[in-house]
């Protein structure tokens, strides 16, 4: 072991005690590395490791971001070690293009030493690009976003965003553990793996929540935030790593294109060449590096949870992404044909935006947020009718049709058929409406034609009483 590595292990220390009195007031949870887990700003994160929730605090209150850096985020397990391997070849390929391609740095190390973690950079007494004129500094981090550091969030610098399949991170969170796991605790079981990711107790996780948070960040920031998929990724890598290139600033020319520079790229960062020069050696903490790279596949869930984990997991995911990150992007990337057809009730529809079919009936949570008030109005419709409270059936009619307030708040109205039954609602309502009045009418006049004026005052008032008290006992 070198100088650094014996520093390194002196500052992890360190930092593990000064952070170690906070623990006591935090949440805890069973943890799948680490014995525990701690409830920090709303996700749960390890302890006494490289990325915990102490080295979160730490990076928190001590790492200095720069306007020019280019920062890495993703869950673990979602395809960290592939995002890093990609980005350090794109934005350097210039640097290296004179050397032989044997002595790229990627072809004798692993991605996880070419671009570091922030959260152990705090740990090194040299840090990584102190002596490296070489602009932008690249990082990655797991940090869900509300947590990362003020000056990361106040640079104004890039940042790209991998999200994968959440049943993939499941399953290959799952075989990852069982590798780096302390053999006193024996291995995780899948059921048990299934049950914390389910509830959101995983490293970084909630799952959805991380996911979310940087989703939504993206849609308002989308020149400094770009949120890409794993599973498009594999689907046309070619064509991603030139978006990627560009958002980076470090687009692709012409003459590079037509010389194969982009192809070659994605040669070297193939999984089957990265894990082909790591099958040996370790990372920090003793940990082999071959253990990055098991499969790098879309869809392998397949071959380990049960349909119920699968089905159980979608309506999950599609009830905390409602109206938010678009469910047949994440959810049911990787999915058989059949697991499509079963999630969308044996439709065999495989995107489930109701946008695609307006007038369909489709349950609330599949309902992205501008067609949510569709289904309220139908709600406080309901609830009015049981109620008796019928002066306010009329306007719950009219939230039916015309989609409501919230809906205007996202462009009017609910859908291709909202205007139509917004019309058609407006005007049998109206003559519904007129026809009553006329009807009321002709009985007032009957009766007090009949029985005269003193005998009708007298019924109303019995009626209107008996009317409040039993509305009054109802309550």
């Amino acid at each position: 072991m070198d100088d650094e590595d014996e520093h390194e292990k002196t500052n992890m220390a360190l930092v593990f005690d000064k952070y170690s009195h906070r623990l006591a007031t935090l949440p805890k949870e069973k943890g799948w590395i680490s014995e525990n887990l701690y409830m920090y700003q709303g996700f749960w994160h390890q302890t006494k490791r490289i990325i915990s929730v102490e080295t979160v605090m730490a990076v928190q209150d001590t790492f200095k971001a720069r306007p020019t850096d280019i920062y890495l985020a993703t869950l673990p397990k979602a395809g960290t070690t592939w995002l890093k391997a990609l980005v350090f070849a794109i934005v350097n390929r210039n640097r290296y293009t004179n050397n032989s391609f044997s002595t790229h740095p990627l072809i004798i190390s692993n991605p996880h030493n070419c671009l570091p973690f922030i959260e152990t950079e705090i740990f090194r007494n040299t840090p990584t690009y102190l002596n490296d004129p070489h602009s932008p500094r690249l990082f990655a981090t797991h940090i869900p976003y509300p947590s990362l550091p003020r000056s990361i969030l106040d640079s104004g610098c890039r940042l790209v965003y991998l999200c994968r399949n959440p049943k993939d991170v499941l399953v290959s969170m799952f075989h990852f553990t069982n590798k780096l796991r302390d053999k006193s605790r024996g291995p995780m079981r899948l059921e048990e793996a299934f049950e914390l990711f389910s509830k959101g107790a995983m490293p970084t996780g909630p799952y959805w929540d991380h996911v979310k948070s940087y989703h939504k960040v993206s849609l308002e920031h989308p020149t400094k935030i770009l949120f890409i998929t794993y599973d498009d990724m594999k689907t046309d890598i070619v064509n991603n790593v030139k978006r990627l290139s560009g958002f980076l600033g470090y687009p692709f020319t012409e003459a590079e294109e037509a010389n194969g520079a982009v192809n070659e790229i994605v040669r070297l960062c193939s999984f089957e060449n990265l894990s082909k020069v790591n099958k040996h050696g370790n990372l920090r903490e003793g940990i082999p590096n071959d253990v990055f790279f098991r499969e790098g596949t879309v869809g392998g869930w397949n071959n380990h949870l049960t349909s119920e984990m699968s089905h159980l997991l979608d309506q999950i995911t599609k009830e905390k992404f409602h109206g938010g990150v678009r469910v047949s992007d994440v959810v049911l990337a990787g999915d058989s044909e059949a697991d499509l057809e079963a999630s969308n009730g044996g439709s065999g529809e495989k995107n489930l935006d109701p946008r695609n079919n307006a007038c369909s009936v489709v349950p609330a949570r599949f309902m992205p947020a501008e067609f949510l008030p569709i289904e309220e109005g139908i709600t406080d419709l309901v609830t009015d009718l049981r109620s008796d409270a019928w002066i306010w059936v009329f306007f719950d009619l009219i939230e039916v049709g015309w989609g409501g307030e919230k809906g205007k708040k996202h462009g009017g109205g609910g859908g291709g058929c909202g205007l139509v039954v917004g019309v058609v609602t407006v005007v049998v309502v109206g003559v519904v409406t007129v026809v009553m009045m006329v009807v009321a009418a002709l009985v007032f006049w009957w009766w007090w034609w009949c029985f005269g004026g003193g005998v009708f005052v007298v019924v109303v008032v019995v009626t209107g009483g008996l009317g409040w008290f039993t509305g009054l006992s109802r309550s």
